[in-house]
């Protein structure tokens, strides 16, 4: 894991959004399908991006610590709050570093 996610992802890119309170397209690149992950994970993204949430939720692998727990506060609470979703991931997955790493 690099900072935010589990594979290799534009963690700045995820940190711009946050510092621009863009929640929603914050979550959209947490949970981005990426070239050469795990099938398990491929699998769960696809889910994920077709709009099957919790068949997503189920398949996300429990080492996807931060994407697993965007989807659980989706499930949990209102699907459009996204910074409540993001703000469920632990502090120690979204380092103040990555939110000012452009600044």
């Amino acid at each position: 894991m690099q900072r935010f996610g589990t594979a290799p992802i534009p963690t700045h890119l995820i940190g711009l959004a946050l510092l621009r309170s863009e929640w929603e397209f914050a979550v959209s690149l947490l949970m981005e399908p990426r070239e050469g992950e795990s099938q398990d994970v491929a699998v769960a993204r696809g889910l994920w991006k077709e709009g099957k949430r919790d068949e997503a939720r189920k398949t996300m692998p429990r080492r996807c610590t931060a994407e697993k727990a965007v989807m659980d506060a989706y499930k949990r609470g209102n699907e459009k709050d996204h910074l409540g979703a993001l703000s469920s991931v632990r502090s120690r997955s979204v380092s103040l570093h990555d939110r000012s790493r452009l600044m």
